[in-house]
Parts: C-alpha cells; sequence; structure tokens
C-alpha cells in the first residue's frame, strides 16, 4: 500500500463548501422520497437530520442501498461499458416522468450460498413481503457486492442471467454506438446491475436494489370511462 504524504486537500473552504452542498442534497432526497410526514415543528425551523431518515419504515436498509449506489457508479475496479459501474446514466433514464414508489431492498446471503439461490429463496420473498409488486417495476437498479473469492465472470454471468440485466449483442452494439453518436437512444433495460468489491463479506454476498415503481393509480383513472 503506498503512504500518502503530506495534505492532500489543498482547498480546504472549498472542500467544506462541497461537503455541505452534498449533506444538503442527501437531506432533500429524503424529503423527496419520504414514506411518512416529518413531525410537526415550529414555522422556519428545519427537521432534525435523524426525522428525516427515521421517517422510513427500513430507515438502515434505505441507508444501505443508498450508499450501495453512490459506491456502484464511483467504483474504481469493475471494468466494462454494461454494467451500473460508473454509469450514472443508466440510473437518470430510468427514472419514471411522472410521480413514482422508490422501492430499496438490501439483503445478505447465507454463506458460500450461489446468487441464483439467493435471489430466488430469500429475496424475490422478501420484495413481495415489503408490498412492492415485480410486476410493476419499470426499472430496477441491484449493487452486488462480495469479496470476490468466487470465479468472477462465472458469477457476473449468474447475476445477469439471474436478474435478466445483461445486454444482448444488439444492445451492446447500440450502447456503444450511442456513445459515439448522439441521434442514437440508448437501449432501455428494465434491470441493470453493478458489482463492488467487498471483503469484510468474506464468503457472503450482499444485493442492495432500488425498484422504481409507477404509479398506477393515474392510469386505472385515465382509463376509466364516465
Amino acid at each position: 500500500m503506498k503512504k500518502i504524504t503530506g495534505p492532500n486537500v489543498s482547498q480546504p473552504n472549498e472542500f467544506k463548501s462541497k461537503l455541505q452542498q452534498l449533506m444538503h442534497n442527501i437531506y432533500d432526497l429524503f424529503g423527496l422520497t419520504k414514506e411518512y410526514e416529518y413531525p410537526p415543528t415550529s414555522e422556519n425551523i428545519s427537521i432534525h437530520c435523524k426525522y428525516v431518515a427515521s421517517q422510513y419504515e427500513r430507515s438502515s436498509e434505505f441507508l444501505q442501498v443508498l450508499v450501495d449506489i453512490m459506491r456502484v457508479i464511483y467504483f474504481p475496479i469493475m471494468p466494462g461499458t454494461f454494467f451500473l459501474n460508473s454509469n450514472p446514466s443508466f440510473l437518470y433514464g430510468g427514472i419514471p416522468s411522472t410521480p413514482f414508489r422508490l422501492g430499496y431492498v438490501s439483503l445478505v446471503s447465507k454463506c458460500d450460498e450461489n446468487f441464483s439461490s439467493f435471489y430466488s429463496n430469500t429475496v424475490e420473498p422478501y420484495i413481495e413481503a415489503c408490498g412492492y409488486d415485480i410486476t410493476q417495476v419499470s426499472t430496477t437498479y441491484a449493487v452486488v457486492s462480495s469479496a470476490i473469492s468466487r470465479n468472477i465472470m462465472k458469477f457476473v454471468d449468474e447475476v445477469s442471467i439471474t436478474l435478466g440485466s445483461g445486454f444482448s449483442v444488439i444492445e451492446a452494439l447500440s450502447l456503444i454506438v450511442s456513445s459515439i453518436d448522439a441521434d442514437v437512444n440508448k437501449p432501455q433495460k428494465q434491470c441493470y446491475s453493478g458489482f463492488c468489491y467487498e471483503p469484510a463479506l468474506e464468503n457472503r454476498i450482499r444485493l442492495s436494489m432500488w425498484l422504481f415503481i409507477p404509479d398506477q393509480s393515474n392510469e386505472v383513472k385515465s382509463q376509466t370511462v364516465y
């Protein structure tokens, strides 16, 4: 491991400003995705940070998914154009234009459990128990973390097949062309997956997911004949 010598923050005031901006944006993000109303406060008094996060049904789980989403975007090791890694445009492109429900799930597998078994036996029943209708999900973002002590390419293939997050040859070519030619649209997937290395997991897998679930009530209303 290389030893860093000397200060690596050359602009402390700019660092402080950007950190404050980041924290403020996260605070606002919680407000935009809240599941319950905040406790009442006096006028012009901000809600304390602990209330902003604790109003979620599963606040620790929500925070874990958020951290993993940020981690996969900036994770430096996993190469490739076809993963969620370093591809925030996949995330932005899947956000519905109308109100939607943000589902979140973060679970850890048993020791030495393969991904497909973990997903079918634990994750899918849990998604249903959380009240999310998987058939109504428009886009899923999955972050798979492991110690990568397994065959990485075989592991990636298993995840892609299980989640349906892999790109076909045509989709892959379209994605490459779209990065060169702005007139070519990127292929839209129903599920995107990314991978992170986390030694602390040892022989387990953590799967963190965001589920974008469009509001169906407006569609039902629009289809009602009076």
